[in-house]
């Protein structure tokens, strides 16, 4: 068997890869307004499970390689915690818990796990191969929400009747660019992850015609996050921005002396913190300050349609926000707490919320409220225990406890090792997908690109550290 795994396995990475690059692709299509809901999803869905289905059953073959990925146990016991939910609620439907069962086991199964004998290099090159496809995706897509926005296109979607789903735009609409995205937290949340990436990529790139354009997509993603109005966008903007500021100056700055040293640290990361607030602030407050001097538009009568007076062209929500900060996630995660109670230890299963909330909790404002029907907690913690309860909020935080734990153990590895600014990179992107877990869903039950990129990240560095820690054990016996 050994002889064969040797002898396929280049092929089976070549396939990996189309396999990764797919599964992006499926979360950018699912991400889009342009497709959101189209058949072409499933053009593409489906030899994407095929293929996957494929990698699955090579590495169940080879099990034993990837047992030794950090934390794969807590991974494996927490999908078959979501398979005891599902079947403890079959009599609402089964159709979406194995969607959602299966992109669970393709994500910790294909892009987390790892074979720890196997060059690390060749896992760094495929995630910046599949950093390159999402910078390609990102920019295309934000590119063509502001040729939206300058055209006036906007559109308005709703389900049909009897159908769950949000209602969703194109174009500028109620003060946020939705642009090309159906979410424009979601949207804006990439776009943050996507500067960081295109940062790293033009420090590195020596090719001025490249360095432009890394440079041109920083701009118009970081324009993304201002005309979107998203909170969640900004906020993992900052924290991206922190993060990579702290790992690089607690390394590379210049001053030696250890007061003045932590003053300075302290000093810079407040100013990198304060220039990724002010640069949105400072886009939104000129261009509406542009708005404003701008000359009423004045319909005609029997000529010119008549445009409502709140659906100027100022980025902001006016006083959406002012009753309810939080955006309604306050109603939502005091819901979620309702639900977990009922069901405490197995939870109802991420595909059949609103039906079981339908029967035993009909009350609830996840049904019935003035917006929607939410089948989401927007937030990562809640959403684990409605959909999996005590069971499977334990096991996740097992895993996530077992990982920074891993991390921090092999700091001096990381430290020394000379693709320390990659491994920044990665950590800022586990951070900021992490940071906007807290209001919306991300990493579990979803198919969006930067979860795919969390968990490639997650297993690239802990790959990474396995190897180089055993290589620095070795050196020094």
């Amino acid at each position: 068997m050994e002889k064969f795994y040797q002898k396929v396995d280049g092929m089976v990475q070549k396939f990996d890869l189309i396999f990764k690059l797919l599964l992006i692709t499926v979360g950018f299509l699912h991400a889009s307004s342009l497709t959101f809901g189209r058949p072409i999803i499933s053009w593409v869905q489906w030899p994407m499970f095929l293929l996957g289905a494929v990698l699955v059953l090579y590495r169940l073959l080879f099990f034993k390689k990837y047992l030794s990925s950090r934390g794969i146990v807590f991974l494996v016991l927490f999908a078959f915690s979501y398979a005891i939910s599902s079947i403890y609620t079959l009599q609402y439907g089964i159709h979406e818990n194995l969607r959602f069962l299966a992109f669970m086991v393709l994500q910790f199964g294909l892009l987390y796990a790892f074979d720890s004998a196997r060059d690390p290099e060749q896992n760094r090159r495929q995630l910046r191969s599949c950093m390159q496809y999402y910078l390609l995706l990102c920019g295309l897509l934000s590119a063509a929400s502001f040729v939206f926005m300058s055209l006036n296109f906007v559109r308005t979607y709703a389900p049909e009747a009897g159908a769950e789903g949000p209602v969703y735009y194109i174009g500028f609409i109620h003060g946020r660019l939705f642009g090309a995205y159906w979410d424009p937290n979601i949207a804006a949340t990439m776009a943050a992850v996507a500067v960081l990436i295109s940062v790293f990529f033009l420090i590195r790139e020596k090719r001025l015609f490249c360095r432009i354009l890394y440079g041109v997509n920083i701009i118009l993603q970081i324009s993304y996050i201002t005309f979107s109005d998203s909170r969640t966008g900004k906020m993992c903007l900052i924290a991206g921005t922190v993060l990579v500021t702290l790992l690089l100056a607690v390394k590379y700055f210049p001053v030696k002396q250890k007061f003045l040293r932590t003053i300075s640290i302290v000093l810079l990361i407040s100013l990198t913190a304060g220039v990724a607030y002010a640069i949105p602030w400072g886009i939104r407050t000129g261009y509406n300050f542009a708005v404003s001097q701008t000359a009423p538009f004045v319909p005609q009568p029997g000529i010119d349609p008549v445009i409502p007076p709140e659906e100027d062209d100022s980025i902001g929500r006016g006083e959406d926000l002012i009753a309810d900060p939080s955006n309604r996630r306050f109603d939502i995660w005091k819901s979620a707490v309702e639900v977990f109670r009922t069901s405490p230890v197995l939870g109802v299963s991420r595909g059949n919320i609103l039906r079981y909330v339908d029967e035993h909790l009909p009350d609830s404002y996840l049904v019935q409220n003035d917006h929607m029907r939410f089948e989401s907690m927007h937030n990562l913690f809640f959403e684990i225990l409605v959909s999996q309860g005590l069971l499977g909020i334990i096991l996740f935080l097992l895993f996530a406890i077992w990982s920074v734990w891993g991390i921090l153990r092999s700091w001096k590895v990381l430290w020394n090792s000379e693709n320390y600014v990659f491994y920044v990179l990665i950590i800022s992107i586990l951070g900021v997908v992490c940071c906007s877990s807290l209001v919306m869903m991300e990493i579990v039950y979803v198919t969006s690109p930067i979860s795919s990129l969390f968990w490639l990240s997650l297993g690239c560095l802990n790959q990474s550290l396995a190897a180089e820690s055993k290589k620095s054990q070795f050196l020094s016996e």
